[in-house]
């Protein structure tokens, strides 16, 4: 126990780069950390750490003993907070934050229904335009998309679960495809108006497709509209102003009923994750595992019902006719990359 105790300790010093630091952390003085990472160091054989007056640096070992101590020390404590909440009861309060777009249409109405099944689980849900740490501001859980590209949240300390996907639509209304035509090609995109949606995680102004071959990037020069809110973007849709990229779940309701025309569905990449990161250091409640299993399982169900009925609507495929571009129109900027296939 004292050879976990001083790979704690160690591991401390380093994150917090200081005995000093550490020892506060830890409710240690200094000299008692010093202490015991010269025991792990006399344990081991090695020089872990180079100690000048003021800065500590890992040596070559210790950088490789950190690392794997890290994902040892965060293995043994999901072993321990697994262990320790099997027995206990669901009820009490839960601090749960998720961006805005999520939240109103995924996330709240799923916690809604929770809370109907779990009635002694109070629920505080927060939602705002940015994601946040859920270190920073102490809740039990942080639900956020990002792309499986992104890193992960990268500390000890924070654990993350992936719940679902976000699957994004190419759409138009059928009164600008009577109006503008049909886009016949990928290339076709980038010269007519587009609409587009930006929230933190897809803040750019191109659209990703698959050409059968490789990913296509298709940057928009000049879109008629920008916002990161997905219903101004959608309305804008609906009124005949452009082309816009949505999630499906902002718009499923508008194809089906025939408002929305979905474009180029089988050359989309979308790949967005929707993600719950929640604090490891302290163990994991049986209400906090009850709520992510449950959201998992609610974003599947819904995942599976939007594509039956997608199956059931078909989608309208563009035009056959080939694109023609007028003489004085500027080339749209394609950029591909031969990468694997991602699809929402």
């Amino acid at each position: 126990m004292s050879y976990l105790k001083d790979i704690a300790v160690f591991v401390r010093v380093v994150e917090l780069k200081g005995f000093a630091a550490a020892g506060r952390a830890l409710g240690l003085t200094a000299p008692s950390v010093s202490k015991q990472i010269a025991r792990l160091e006399a344990e081991l054989g090695v020089s872990l750490l180079h100690r000048t007056t003021h800065n500590l640096f890992l040596t070559d070992a210790g950088r490789e003993f950190y690392e794997r101590c890290v994902k040892g020390l965060a293995e043994l404590e999901l072993a321990r907070a697994t262990a320790l909440s099997f027995n206990e009861e669901l009820k009490g309060n839960l601090r749960v934050h998720c961006t805005m777009a999520i939240g109103q249409a995924l996330i709240g109405p799923a916690i809604v229904e929770f809370m109907m099944a779990y009635r002694d689980i109070h629920i505080d849900l927060e939602m705002s335009s940015m994601p946040i740490n859920p270190m920073e501001l102490q809740v039990d859980v942080a639900i956020r998309t990002r792309t499986p590209r992104e890193t992960g949240p990268g500390h000890v300390s924070i654990g993350r679960r992936i719940l679902g996907k976000v699957r994004h639509i190419l759409v138009a209304s059928p009164e600008y495809l009577a109006r503008a035509g049909h886009p016949a090609s990928l290339a076709e995109i980038g010269r007519r108006e587009c609409l587009l949606y930006c929230t933190y995680s897809t803040f750019t102004d191109s659209w990703q497709f698959h050409d059968g071959r490789e990913d296509v990037t298709l940057r928009i020069e000049q879109p008629l509209l920008r916002s990161n809110n997905w219903l101004v973007v959608r309305e804008a849709a609906l009124r005949g102003l452009g082309l816009a990229r949505l999630p499906e779940f902002a718009v499923q309701a508008d194809i089906v009923a025939g408002r929305l025309v979905s474009l180029f569905e089988a050359e989309l990449v979308s790949d967005l994750q929707i993600q719950a990161l929640f604090p490891r250091t302290q163990r994991m409640p049986a209400k906090t595992r009850s709520l992510l299993d449950f959201l998992a399982q609610r974003l599947s169900a819904e995942s599976r019902q939007r594509s039956d009925a997608r199956t059931q609507a078909g989608t309208v495929p563009a035009a056959p006719a080939p694109a023609v571009m007028a003489a004085d129109a500027a080339p749209p900027k394609l950029i591909r990359t031969r990468t694997d296939r991602r699809r929402g």
